[in-house]
């Protein structure tokens, strides 16, 4: 079993919807998913999937990124879970510090969230986060990167430029809700 995350941000007025009304999140993860495998081009998508890369598609950036959905490889570049104190690991993880939205669950369980002024707090130590911890972290463990990506990615660039890439497109997720005002859901999927 893989063990995927989700990060969404969804304005003030969505996240009051969203307490204690399951069917809400459920209808904007539809809504998300449907605009992305859309063929009509004049529907906007919001959302970038890491998994539609080992399905062969290409990665479009939108001009507003509202959901990123990280699979486990990908998670595995970014996040060492002995250490969840990192900036990285909050953002995308968030065990320990982002909220419980009690009563809503989806996929794996309970979905936590950040308020706006967490988000801010997050998107300023990302900001902060050196890509060189990134490159360290890739050294580390690159033979087991380079086994499990064997697939998808032809040599350690390629492995390292999916890492940077994906960092980057969270810091983008959390700089845009931090402006916004927006909150964070997180999810386990």
């Amino acid at each position: 079993m893989s063990v995927d995350y989700c990060v969404i941000r969804v304005a003030p007025s969505t996240f009051q919807q969203l307490q204690g009304e399951s069917r809400v999140l459920h209808d904007l993860m539809d809504a998300f998913y449907s605009a992305s495998r859309s063929q009509d081009s004049s529907q906007e998508v919001h959302s970038i999937d890491a998994r539609d890369l080992y399905r062969g598609l290409r990665l479009g950036v939108p001009p507003v990124l509202r959901l990123l959905y990280v699979d486990e490889f990908t998670t595995s570049l970014l996040v060492d879970f002995r250490d969840e104190s990192s900036a990285l690991f909050a953002a995308l993880v968030g065990w320990g510090t982002a909220h419980i939205l009690m009563g809503i669950s989806y996929g794996y369980g309970e979905v936590n969230y950040y308020t706006p002024e967490d988000v801010r707090q997050i998107a300023l130590q990302l900001l902060h986060y050196p890509d060189e911890l990134l490159e360290a972290r890739f050294s580390e463990y690159a033979d087991t990167f380079r086994m499990g990506s064997s697939a998808y990615f032809a040599d350690d660039q390629a492995i390292l430029e999916h890492q940077r890439s994906f960092a980057a497109l969270l810091r983008r997720l959390y700089e845009e809700a931090a402006q916004d005002g927006d909150f964070v859901l997180l999810l386990t999927m």
